[in-house]
């Protein structure tokens, strides 16, 4: 089927076949020359380190998460603590308080899970489902903790006698 495929490229006919035809869904990862008695398996991410693009997004993935933690986790730690000490206590501050400590847990739930994966440590499926779930449930959290915060003030300013 494919014949003469040395070194792929981005115009070659693996190429086109995998995004035009989505019946061949592993296709892409375990490509095979059927034409010849000896299959060579074809690896179409060897060619892509040569571009510059790569390499930075590379970078990227290898240092964001270094100095997002770096500044986030401290960052809300200081948050919580002085947000717990404003006085008096109210609904607004409870919910800051809240956002910070969940931010927090969403942080080291990205953070246990990138180095876990760069290390490749076996953790198994229920592993690897609960930190996945943890690190999903936090982030939600956070959210849906504005938007509570945002509703609950909302509703402090229209109906300000109730």
């Amino acid at each position: 089927m494919f014949t003469n495929m040395t070194s792929p490229s981005w115009e070659s006919p693996i190429f086109e076949q995998e995004f035009s035809d989505t019946s061949t869904a592993g296709a892409f990862y375990n490509m095979t020359d059927t034409s010849n008695t000896s299959a060579t398996t074809v690896n179409p991410f060897i060619s892509l380190k040569q571009y510059t693009i790569f390499k930075v997004a590379h970078a990227i993935n290898n240092y964001y998460l270094w100095v997002v933690f770096a500044f986030g986790f401290p960052g809300n730690i200081v948050s919580f603590i002085t947000i717990l000490r404003m006085k008096p206590v109210s609904s607004p501050t409870v919910y800051v308080a809240a956002v910070a400590f969940v931010d927090n847990m969403c942080l080291l739930f990205k953070f246990a899970f990138f180095i876990l994966t760069k290390f490749d440590a076996r953790l198994g499926d229920e592993g690897c489902s609960a930190l996945i779930f943890l690190g999903s449930f936090a982030a939600h959290f956070a959210n849906w903790l504005l938007v509570a915060m945002t509703v609950e003030r909302c509703l402090a300013i229209c109906l300000p006698l109730k």
